[in-house]
């Protein structure tokens, strides 16, 4: 998806993802990645704009269920990308990567081939949490610490997962 280097153009960006996340079925919390691709869009305005050339951005759910978000503009260099910001507390910006990392993305960056540059944003698949119930049918098998049995250490408890509660 191209895009202006405009900042309204987040905005619309941010809409095409949560859209096109639907369509992948991604399982993870796509209100952190439509952030996280607010962020990194910012950026390519703020640091890599160029009169006349777009900033793309491209989505990709790997088999293990992560999410792979790609932004890229036509500046090939990234200054100061390894450096841990901190902006004092009545600065305006400087904080994007370091909110996209709180929130469990693992950033890299490299140059493309035809000039410019890709920031990449890798997000882990999401865990189901124990007190969650699942998304669809599922036959998971959890065992259970014999130190957390009232029975003996010998005895291990298997607990059943299953669509509308606990067996």
């Amino acid at each position: 998806m191209d895009y202006t280097m405009v900042h309204g153009s987040v905005r619309l960006a941010r809409i095409h993802i949560r859209r096109r996340l639907g369509l992948l079925a991604w399982h993870g919390d796509v209100e952190d990645a439509a952030l996280i691709a607010s962020e990194l869009l910012s950026n390519a305005i703020s640091h890599g704009r160029v009169v006349g050339e777009f900033m793309s951005v491209r989505l990709a759910v790997l088999a293990d269920g992560a999410l792979v978000l790609d932004v890229s503009d036509p500046v090939g260099a990234f200054p100061r990308f390894g450096e841990m910001a901190h902006p004092s507390d009545d600065a305006e910006g400087g904080r994007g990567l370091l909110l996209v990392r709180n929130l469990g993305a693992s950033l890299s960056w490299f140059p493309r081939r035809n000039g410019g540059k890709t920031v990449r944003a890798h997000l882990p698949a999401r865990r189901l949490m124990i007190d969650e119930e699942p998304a669809g049918e599922c036959d998971a098998q959890i065992a259970v610490h014999p130190h957390r049995l009232s029975r003996s250490p010998d005895e291990v408890r298997q607990t059943t997962l299953r669509r509308g509660g606990n067996e």
